[in-house]
């Protein structure tokens, strides 16, 4: 009888390091393989813009809003970030950056926005690029984004006044 009763214990010992072991593979996969999956394979772009995006005029003065329209397209709802660069050409140098929290809607739509350039801005050919970061299940992904050239003149923002 003893024995038996020391039999029972060693095999409830082993039943209950086996259902541990179990229950901590159970965890380790359940957290990690989603992890690995849209870190390393997941290649889905859940937010675009069709680009390159259209601003609404060539010619610019400095102080002045440029205004673009994009077609954005989103498979979720997001959390995002947004930086935006502002880019004289003439030797990719960056002017001026920006950044601002956006909550995007899952949907495809049209979105009107601006940036208003730098008062203290040389004149040139310069573009907006810009980086939409979110967090998708841990995963850090992005997507960038760019506008058309367009010249800044300080003689331009005299013209228009």
């Amino acid at each position: 009888m003893k024995k038996q009763i020391n039999d029972f214990v060693i095999d409830v010992r082993g039943a209950f390091w086996h259902m541990i072991l179990s229950a901590m593979l159970f965890v380790l996969v359940g957290y990690y393989l989603p992890k690995i999956y849209f870190e390393y394979f997941d290649k889905t772009d859940y937010y675009s813009v069709s680009v390159p995006i259209e601003v609404n005029k060539n010619l610019y003065g400095p102080c002045e809003k440029v205004i673009w329209t994009m077609h954005r397209k989103a498979l979720i709802d997001i959390d995002a970030m947004a930086t935006t660069e502002l880019i004289l050409m003439r030797g990719n140098e960056e002017v001026y950056r920006n950044q601002i929290p956006l909550a995007l809607e899952k949907g495809e739509y049209d979105v009107t926005t601006f940036q208003t350039l730098p008062c203290v801005l040389e004149d040139g050919e310069y573009f907006y690029r810009g980086i939409v970061s979110y967090r998708l299940n841990s995963s850090l992904k992005r997507f960038s984004y760019y506008t058309n050239p367009f010249r800044v003149e300080a003689s331009a923002s005299a013209e228009m006044k």
